[in-house]
């Protein structure tokens, strides 16, 4: 209970310290599966293309839905293969 309330408190005071800037460089974006907002039908940037990076990234936006669980992302062979493309322009 402790921990849940303190990172609750972290959360609020990094929102209320965040000064949001845009980005001109172009994002990759690399996403698991797991959308607990859309299941627990909440608002907010879970049905947008974009993510919520729509308003600061002023680039070239390239989203993936990779697959399995949040920690996994980066260990797909997928998305090695999406970075290789698109970081090193190498295709296998």
């Amino acid at each position: 209970q402790d921990r849940r309330f303190y990172s609750g408190k972290a959360q609020l005071d990094a929102i209320k310290k965040h000064n949001k800037t845009t980005y001109n460089g172009d994002i990759i974006y690399l996403k698991s599966e797991v959308l607990k907002g859309r299941i627990l039908n909440l608002k907010g940037w879970w049905n947008d293309m974009f993510f919520g990076f729509g308003e600061v990234c002023k680039g070239h936006f390239d989203a993936y839905v990779i697959g399995g669980e949040h920690n996994d992302v980066l260990k797909n062979k997928n998305a090695h293969q999406i970075i290789k493309t698109k970081m090193l322009n190498v295709n296998e």
